[in-house]
């Protein structure tokens, strides 16, 4: 990529910036196309759901590539570094492993043993996802307490794809996938998202306290939308689950939720 002169500091750091914004994002996109793809082979809004799981995969790709090569919208400069390129690597094999059967859902494709694969290996390629955004958020150079902040960065990505894992484990609760196991999984997940809430509104121990009003507006703001789905998901494991309106509307208000933990966690980083 060429350039018409030596680049800033400046230029430098905004680059790194936008790095770890786009690394801290990738976990939280795994699954979200995990949980679109599921609901969408549930039958609950298909077509716009089978979209969004496939704009997601889509999206997880160009990022990874955008981080080797770089990307002029995302504002990326191609890296050279070893480690960088090993960290983006490792991401990379744990993805061409993944997207197939995401697709495969996509299409239809419903049977067992593509959903055992969703099971199996969305775990390891989000554990691939942070190993990479951790990489990049300790290139960044970031204001005294820095250890502090970057643990609160990395717990608001964290919290916010614990959303996004919430969502995928009560959709296979929905439509009986993962038996017992699944419902306990999803239990410990809103009981994580609950804490994790918690710890980042107040900050605490090697958690710095929100950098700005705005961080904390955010955060009291997705907070307050994820209140208004969590009854929906905590009732797919009661007598009387969900039905496929009320997944729609509570989808709708995991849009204002992602919307403001974006903010959030970009706050933390820029």
């Amino acid at each position: 990529m060429c350039h018409a002169g030596p680049r800033t500091a400046r230029a430098d750091n905004g680059d790194r910036v936008a790095r770890v914004t786009l690394s801290l994002r990738q976990a939280t996109l795994i699954q979200s196309m995990s949980a679109a793809a599921c609901f969408a082979m549930g039958g609950i809004d298909p077509g716009r759901l089978g979209a969004q799981a496939l704009e997601h995969a889509n999206t997880y790709g160009t990022t990874l590539t955008a981080l080797r090569d770089g990307h002029e919208w995302m504002g990326q400069e191609a890296t050279q570094a070893p480690r960088d390129l090993m960290a983006i690597a490792v991401a990379a094999s744990d993805w061409r492993g993944y997207r197939p059967a995401i697709d495969q859902i996509i299409a239809g494709d419903l049977h067992s043993v593509v959903m055992r694969q969703i099971i199996r290996d969305t775990d390891p390629a989000v554990a691939a996802a942070n190993h990479l955004s951790a990489h990049f958020l300790n290139t960044l150079e970031l204001p005294e307490a820095a250890t502090e902040l970057r643990a609160a960065a990395q717990l608001a990505a964290h919290s916010r794809m614990l959303t996004q894992r919430a969502l995928v484990e009560m959709c296979f609760v929905l439509f009986d996938i993962g038996g017992a196991s699944m419902r306990a999984r999803l239990a410990m997940t809103m009981d994580e998202i609950g804490e994790s809430f918690a710890r980042l509104g107040t900050g605490g121990p090697q958690i710095a306290e929100p950098p700005n009003a705005r961080v904390s507006r955010n955060l009291r703001t997705a907070q307050l939308f994820w209140s208004k789905m969590a009854p929906t998901i905590n009732a797919t494991t009661s007598d009387t689950p969900p039905d496929a309106l009320a997944v729609q509307k509570m989808l709708k208000l995991n849009r204002s939720v992602l919307k403001q933990l974006d903010q959030a966690v970009a706050g933390y980083v820029s």
